[in-house]
This record gives C-alpha cells, structure tokens and sequence, in this order.
C-alpha cells in the first residue's frame, strides 16, 4: 500500500477502521477455505438435501400414479360389473323362456301319454296313475331346478 496517511485524525481513524474491516473479511475467506470439515459438511447437506427432494418427487410422482391407476381400475370394474349384470339377466330370461318352453313340451307330451303305455310288445295300454304322478313330479322337479339354477 504506497497511499499517503491522510492527515486529518479523523481520516486516519476510518481508514483504519475499512482496514480492518477488509482484513476480517479476508480472514474469514480465508479460514473458510482451509476449514476442509466444514466444506465437506456443506457439501454432504447439499446433496443429502438434493436426494431428499428427489426421492420426495418421486414419492409424489408415484402417489400420483397409483391414484389414476386405482381410478382407472374402479372405472374398469364398475363397467365389467355392469357388463356381466347384462349378462346374467340376459341368461336369466333365456333359461326362463327355455324353461317354460320344456315346461309347455312336457305337458303336450303328458297329455298324449296321459294314461296311456307301451308294453314290450308294442301294445298300448292304460297306464297306472302313479306313473302319471311319478312323471309330472319329475317335470316339476327339472323346472323348480332350473328357476334355482337361475337365482344363483
């Protein structure tokens, strides 16, 4: 430094003080770079914090997600539900219908038959009425079966 000393007190007092000032600075710039601990502390903060906030998008991302994921799979089960509700009242109506129609076909056929039956010798001959009540028991039974195989 080849300045003059000013010579007002007053002057020298405040360089003085700027002096020390820029040499407390300089010092602490200095101890800093040497405090080799304390940068490696700074810089494993830095990065700590960094992955924190990563791995924090992340989480959000994947929550994210997940939650158009499960609402994409409500929405898909909602329409599948409804689908095989079709369905089933669809098969509902046709083993109905069918039912009635076996049911109609067997009372054609008990009328026909109605007392009457076949022996081994081809010979038509009264049948005994407890065939007849043997063979609408069993018509009955195969429809009560089938209004029961619907309902499940």
């Amino acid at each position: 430094m080849t300045q003059e000393t000013p010579a007002d007190p007053d002057a020298l007092r405040e360089e003085i003080a700027q002096t020390r000032a820029q040499l407390g600075e300089t010092v602490e710039a200095l101890a800093a770079k040497t405090d080799v601990t304390g940068r490696a502390k700074d810089a494993v903060g830095g990065a700590v914090s960094g992955a924190a906030e990563r791995a924090k998008e992340a989480a959000s991302t994947v929550a994210e997600v997940a939650k158009e994921k499960a609402a994409e799979v409500r929405d898909k089960a909602v329409e599948v539900k409804d689908q095989v509700k079709d369905k089933a009242v669809e098969v509902k109506d046709q083993v109905k219908d069918k039912a009635v129609e076996v049911k109609d076909q067997a009372k054609e056929k008990a009328v026909e038959v109605k007392g009457m039956a076949v022996d081994q010798n081809g010979n038509v001959r009264p049948l005994p009425v407890a065939i007849v009540v043997a063979a609408a028991v069993a018509v009955a039974s195969v429809i009560v079966w089938a209004a029961r195989r619907l309902r499940r």
